[in-house]
């Protein structure tokens, strides 16, 4: 929590504190997975680190102070934003890299969709101009796709309600992609 603190400090993720997101991801995967392992709780309060930190020092300190397995699943996170930018340019790969995944992972990475997907959707029924919010949101709506491919290659892992709450917010999502398209060629 310390490390993940003062890493944290400074940036922002879904509108609050990136450590705030941080511990609503854990949370989040806590609720559904009561089991986590320290290891892996430690690495989703760490995962938007390496965005903002030397990737030599994020490894030497979390391999320090957290141990190898945190500096593991910490990598394992964080290397999934690679499959997010490859879904555009070969689904299939992304696809099959996905379905590789552990399980602890994929619960992990869907808490943190879970978090981030709800965030924008609230925002959006709060939006004064709906219209407005999603034309300012161009790349969530191009991540949706790549959301349900996630969702498919990974849901038969994931615990049971977990894998419900990220689909009823992926299906919302699609909904929102066709709003949008409607809002702006209507």
């Amino acid at each position: 929590m310390a490390i993940a603190r003062r890493w944290c400090a400074g940036h922002v993720i879904d509108g609050a504190p990136a450590f705030v997101h941080a511990v609503r991801v854990a949370r989040t995967l806590g609720h559904h997975m009561p089991d986590a392992p320290p290891a892996l709780v430690a690495a989703v309060l760490l995962h938007d680190v390496p965005d903002y930190m030397d990737p030599q020092r994020v490894g030497a300190e979390v391999s320090e102070q957290c141990g190898s397995e945190t500096l593991i699943d910490l990598w394992l996170i964080h290397g999934e934003h690679m499959a997010m930018q490859l879904h555009r340019y070969d689904p299939d790969e992304a696809a099959r890299r996905l379905a590789q995944l552990r399980p602890d992972i994929a619960a992990a990475l869907a808490a943190d969709k879970v978090v981030s997907i709800a965030y924008v959707l609230r925002g959006a029924r709060q939006a004064a101009d709906v219209r407005v919010y999603w034309a300012e949101r161009r790349a969530f709506l191009l991540a949706v796709p790549y959301f349900r491919a996630f969702l498919g290659a990974v849901a038969r892992v994931l615990p049971e309600g977990l894998a419900d709450e990220l689909g009823g917010l992926v299906w919302e999502a699609r909904r929102a992609v066709v709003l949008a398209a409607q809002t702006t060629t209507g």
